[in-house]
């Protein structure tokens, strides 16, 4: 199938080629017609000049007046005119038209007029003369002289427009034929012409539509000449670069899924447009996400996604304590997604459910209290054990060494809680809530070559 390019541009070249043509013929029609006549006009004087050599040497006896006769029709016919020779007087001597069809009473006024001026010694010259008979002819009128230089006699030569019609018709026909049969040699060398220049295109231009639908293993033909087969050359070399960065960024692609599906937090990333780009199964497993096209498939709460625009916009990071049924609960940390040039590209979202780790806070807390509770009771015990010792109310060395004994005791008991103490936070994990920052969300987010 021939591209559009091909039929636009033959179907230009074929009217561009009718065009010169038809303006060709039309100004060799309205100028060779006038220039002919003036080839003919330059012609017929020196028919005249030769038929006035002719006279003189049949006037002068040189020449018989057979022969006389026969050379004057002999010209009329080979130039298809007709000759005219008058004497001193304006009279007509002889008329020959055997190669025309003027006759001596279509002549009119114009006879005697040119007559006259030929007999004062002009030589006259008519490019549009009108006969009786409506016809128009061209004319040259030189004056016959003596040996003294006197006007003896007047040629004129008449040729009738309509014999110079007849052979410029004649050479416009030839010509018209010629280009006839030219033309269609030449519509198929444009034609061939047009195939050469376009197929490359063509083919190019398949490629390129290849290599959009991810078939980067095509290739132009890089054979053509010119510019044609640099552009080839281009479109190779970007195939190869853009097959090389979509392989890069597809292997980019997966590793970045693959950690965050690894992750056991959720994450989302929206783009400029509010669009989803990146969210990972822990997510989806939250909210209990199944099909997810639209931001609000996967965390169906209008809240939360006004608060990733509200990042976007004010390019500042955000965090929100939110609950989910079944008495869950989620930490939310948003954070901007900044470029080189420091535009905001998107924002990231890191859902950790810290369910767990505040039922734990809340056993430490429960605990903490019972041990202070506990320490207490040791510790009232020794102090009012110590307290009359110290002012030396027990003066009896039996009750002094019981109440050493039950301080002692007092003393391993306290002891002995704070050794469990000691355990339940060395064995016991911190508060681990994020508190990301905008650097730390952007080297997370980060992979060569692009930034999510």
């Amino acid at each position: 199938m021939r591209s559009v390019f091909y039929w636009r541009i033959l179907i230009v070249s074929i009217i561009a080629l009718l065009l010169a043509n038809v303006v060709l013929l039309a100004a060799y029609t309205y100028v060779g017609k006038n220039t002919y006549i003036s080839i003919e006009m330059a012609n017929l004087e020196p028919e005249a000049e030769v038929t006035r050599q002719i006279y003189e040497e049949y006037k002068n006896g040189y020449m018989n007046e057979d022969a006389f006769q026969r050379l004057i029709e002999k010209q009329t016919v080979s130039s298809e005119s007709a000759i005219l020779i008058a004497d001193a007087l304006g009279k007509i001597l002889i008329v020959r038209n055997v190669g025309s069809t003027v006759e001596v009473q279509d002549f009119g006024e114009y006879y005697r007029a040119e007559v006259q001026n030929v007999l004062r010694g002009q030589t006259v010259e008519n490019n549009n003369l009108e006969l009786l008979n409506g016809e128009t002819a061209v004319s040259v009128g030189i004056p016959v002289r003596d040996t003294e230089g006197n006007v003896t006699g007047v040629i004129l030569i008449i040729k009738q427009i309509k014999r110079i019609q007849s052979a410029f018709n004649q050479l416009n026909n030839v010509l018209t034929g010629t280009i006839l049969a030219i033309l269609p040699v030449v519509m198929i060398l444009v034609a061939v012409s047009t195939n050469r220049v376009s197929k490359p295109l063509h083919d190019m231009s398949n490629a390129a539509i290849e290599m959009s639908k991810g078939r980067f293993d095509v290739r132009a033909n890089e054979r053509a000449s010119g510019e044609i087969g640099i552009l080839a050359r281009a479109l190779n070399t970007l195939c190869d670069n853009l097959s090389q960065t979509i392989y890069q960024l597809q292997s980019e692609k997966r590793q970045l899924n693959q950690l965050l599906s690894s992750f056991a937090d959720g994450v989302a990333a929206i783009d400029n447009i509010g669009c989803l780009t990146h969210y990972n199964p822990a997510l989806m497993k939250m909210f209990g996400a199944v099909e997810v096209k639209v931001p609000m498939d996967l965390v169906p709460d209008a809240s939360i996604w006004e608060l990733f625009r509200s990042v976007y916009e004010s390019r500042e990071p955000a965090s929100l304590h939110y609950s989910l049924p079944n008495d869950r609960a989620l930490w939310i940390t948003i954070v901007p997604v900044m470029d080189e040039e420091d535009e905001c590209t998107g924002v990231v979202g890191l859902f950790k459910d810290v369910t767990d780790l505040e039922r734990l806070e809340k056993t430490r807390r429960d605990y903490v209290a019972n041990v202070s509770h506990e320490l207490r009771t040791p510790l009232t015990a020794v102090r009012g054990l110590l307290e009359p010792l110290s002012d030396g109310m027990i003066q009896d060395e039996e009750t002094r060494q019981r109440y050493y004994r039950i301080m002692l005791r007092e003393v391993v008991r306290l002891s002995r809680l704070l050794r469990i103490c000691w355990s339940f936070r060395v064995c016991s994990p911190a508060r681990n809530i994020w508190n990301c920052r905008r650097s730390t969300c952007r080297s997370f987010c980060r992979i060569p070559g692009r930034t999510i």
